[in-house]
């Protein structure tokens, strides 16, 4: 569930924002004490895992609902003998949603709180040998309206969103740090009839900054152009994740919109428990 609208920035969106700055200036006085690990966040390097999510997200203004969202996500890697990687990934989410006061201030058709299968998620990912500082890559990420005509969770929609991906190492800078972008287009291939048409375009810029003792900073905000209304949705994002071992990582991550003339969420955080083989 995607809803809110805010103007302007929150205290702590600034705070977080300060602090991200201030860590970055820092990087490459703190960069020979950092060991590269692969955390499982570049599109690019994907590795087999199996991860547990546990995400509060919640709106603003006028539009206070909120959800809880359970997600059981599976990627699998494949290495061809050239250098070729493929890979696929699948998310199973389960939410429960609510609005504390009542359903007319949330603007609901259903009930005041709901709880179901989400939508689910498939993605399948080819990605190029790397050429010198670069990686590229593309497929596309499938979205099922699994959560059914529950619009308040789901969509309700069949989504097809071609995907093409690219990254820059940034290891003269920092080991292990690198950044990238990621680009979407949904194509919306129909649904409920109660569910809104969806065609957005998503521009996801992503960047990574290893810091000492397996910790690393993260930041992938997702930004969407709807193109049915014109408007924006545009978020501040940061993970503070921990490499406890090759094979085990811990994440914290926070969104806030900043600009959300096309609301999505006011804030959400987000828990992860990765397992990776």
């Amino acid at each position: 569930m995607k809803i809110g609208i805010i103007t302007g920035q929150s205290t702590t969106t600034k705070f977080m924002k300060t602090i991200l700055i201030s860590i970055i200036g820092l990087v490459p006085f703190i960069s020979c004490f950092c060991h590269p690990v692969n955390n499982g966040e570049d599109i690019t390097r994907p590795v087999t895992r199996f991860d547990n999510r546990l995400e509060y997200q919640e709106g603003s203004g006028s539009m206070q609902g909120k959800d809880i969202i359970y997600t059981a996500r599976a990627d699998s890697t494949y290495t061809f003998e050239n250098e070729w990687v493929f890979s696929t990934r699948v998310d199973l989410p389960y939410e429960w949603f609510y609005c504390p006061n009542n359903a007319n201030q949330c603007n609901l058709t259903y009930c005041y709180q709901s709880n179901c299968m989400g939508d689910s998620l498939i993605q399948m990912i080819l990605i190029a040998p790397d050429f010198e500082y670069w990686t590229i890559g593309g497929g596309f990420k499938m979205i099922l309206p699994t959560a059914g005509d529950n619009v308040e969770i789901g969509m309700g929609r069949y989504q097809f969103l071609p995907t093409l991906a690219c990254r820059y190492s940034l290891r003269d800078w920092s080991p292990g740090a690198y950044c990238g972008l990621i680009l979407r287009q949904d194509i919306d291939l129909g649904g409920f009839a109660n569910a809104a048409p969806v065609s957005q375009t998503f521009i996801q810029p992503f960047m990574n900054v290893d810091l000492p003792m397996g910790w690393f900073l993260y930041s992938s905000p997702e930004m969407i152009y709807n193109w049915e209304t014109s408007y924006w949705f545009i978020p501040f994002d940061l993970m503070l994740g921990w490499m406890i071992t090759d094979k085990l990582v811990i994440s914290i991550e926070y969104e806030n919109g900043i600009v959300q003339d096309y609301p999505k969420y006011g804030q959400e955080v987000e828990f992860r428990i990765g397992i990776f083989f």
